[in-house]
């Protein structure tokens, strides 16, 4: 079951034949409709199936808790089998009133048997429904890091002495605000409207109840990138904090982006255990070291290789790193055919392959690209690796590599995968049981369950034995967990 309504999750292709269905039989006839078009994930990923509809709703109106209130008595007036009571924890509820939303479950259109969670996010006029559209097409982490910035646009401008220009640009009246000694100005971004606001502070620096006032608010999208100008969201995540740690100077302003973030970018519970947690920690992660530790750069920071940032690999051997170079192909193989891990293998392979060779070390790739440049890399430098595996390298036919990672990326079949998997076997001159592993693995998707599991298992205790740090192993635990596949400890033999 998911959401809050108990209904289960939908598949793309059934997507937008339920939204019509929806806007024709329901939608379309409310009073005051306008349009309804979706947002969130299923605009911006390529995931396969979702927990729920996400759909902004434009409604004519001024009063958006009478229209939200109106809209629920509507839909519940609706036969039940059209708006279907709720399952789980609210059953019998036909809808929730909660926030900027209300939210239904309804059928799938043709899907028999299945129903969905439909969530209509009411906007009241086209500016604020193309403004929730583009804010909450970010995924949680971008928007973290969006309401933070807006938070301390005004404390960067006051550092700068360019407040009252600041404000001039969005007509705001400086000498209309209060300015008493503990009053405080501040923008604040919701998935509403970007909004002006000041409050009176108190001496442990909280905010006295009762003393917000909003003295300017916008709904166009285009005020959003104006008061952050000087910021690309194009470039996602991870370059999105590169531009804070490199712009904002003052230690408060970014105590207090982090802080937003923190309060902001949470794990549902719904989210516990998939890739979704993976992703919000470590982007917390991330956030905390980038905005706090001033001792490691930037690019130390967000790599994504953890074994060579954090371990001394120049003590390793040149078996040792041939070895872990082929397990970590094994593994990433593996985990591009798991729905909840396909997209993590598939920008994994893509960073991999990011430079369209492993001549220079990049600690800002793969730890599975810093292993191929161990092994065939040009510029390999002795402050990374052992004198024994600088007097070493590979035969490694790279185009074919590459196309072995271009093909899984895409969608690779056994077939492929035995020819692809037996000559890398042979060019890392691989021995023992990972051959057997690795014939296992070509084979994947005709595997037997306990087949799966026993090589799950096999490759947990190598990596925990060998690369418990490795940059993947979370990723690859949550394979085995959602497989109900036992996590062996040091007494297992």
């Amino acid at each position: 079951m998911s959401g809050v309504a108990g209904a289960d999750r939908i598949e793309r292709e059934f997507v937008e034949p339920t939204i019509r269905d929806f806007t024709n039989r329901v939608l379309s006839k409310f009073p005051g409709y306008e349009s309804a078009q979706t947002s969130g994930s299923y605009n911006t990923s390529a995931k396969k199936d979702f927990g729920d509809i996400d759909l902004i709703v434009h409604i004519k109106g001024t009063d958006k808790k009478t229209i939200k209130k109106d809209l629920q008595n509507y839909l519940e007036s609706l036969p039940a089998s059209l708006i279907i009571p709720f399952d789980g924890k609210h059953q019998g509820r036909r809808s929730y009133n909660a926030g900027e939303l209300v939210s239904i479950r309804y059928p799938q259109f043709s899907n028999p048997g299945k129903s969905v969670q439909i969530d209509c996010i009411v906007a009241l006029d086209e500016n604020e429904s193309n403004f929730k559209k583009t804010f909450l097409d970010y995924p949680a982490e971008m928007q973290g890091l969006m309401i933070g910035l807006v938070k301390i646009a005004y404390q960067e401008a006051q550092a700068n002495g360019t407040e009252e220009n600041l404000l001039q640009g969005f007509n705001i009246d400086i000498t209309s605000l209060p300015n008493e000694p503990n009053t405080r100005y501040e923008f604040n971004l919701s998935g509403q409207k970007l909004e002006f606001r000041t409050y009176e502070e108190s001496e442990d620096g909280s905010e006295v109840k009762g003393t917000r006032n909003i003295h300017w608010y916008t709904t166009r999208w285009d005020d959003v990138t104006r008061l952050l100008s000087g910021y690309n969201f194009d470039r996602g995540f991870e370059d999105l904090l590169y531009q804070i740690d490199r712009n904002v100077k003052n230690p408060t302003s970014k105590d207090r982006v982090k802080g937003m973030f923190n309060s902001m970018v949470s794990v549902k519970s719904g989210e516990v255990g998939t890739q979704k947690e993976i992703t919000k920690n470590d982007a917390k992660r991330k956030v905390s070291q980038v905005l706090e530790d001033t001792d490691l750069s930037f690019i130390q920071i967000l790599a994504e290789s953890r074994l060579f940032r954090f371990l001394h690999t120049q003590k390793y051997s040149w078996d040792f790193l041939c070895e872990l170079t082929f397990v970590s192909i094994l593994v990433i193989h593996i985990l591009r055919h798991y729905d909840v891990t396909e997209d993590f293998a598939k920008q994994y392979l893509k960073k991999t392959d990011k430079l369209h060779n492993f001549d220079r070390p990049m600690l800002n790739l793969p730890d599975l690209y810093m292993g191929l440049h161990g092994c065939i890399g040009k510029h390999r430098k002795l402050n990374m690796f052992s004198e024994e595996i600088l007097s070493k390298k590979l035969n490694v036919d790279v185009n074919l590599l590459r196309k072995y990672m271009i093909d899984l990326h895409n969608g690779i079949d056994s077939s492929n995968s035995r020819r692809h998997l037996y000559r890398l076997q042979k060019e890392f001159k691989i021995k023992g049981n990972i051959v057997n592993y690795r014939r296992y693995i070509q084979e994947w998707p005709s595997l037997e369950s306990n087949q799966k599991h026993f090589i799950l298992q096999r490759l947990y205790r190598w990596l925990v034995s060998n690369a418990r740090y490795i940059d993947f192993f979370d990723t690859f635990v949550l394979v085995l967990r959602l497989n109900n596949v036992h996590i062996p400890n040091n007494n297992d033999k």
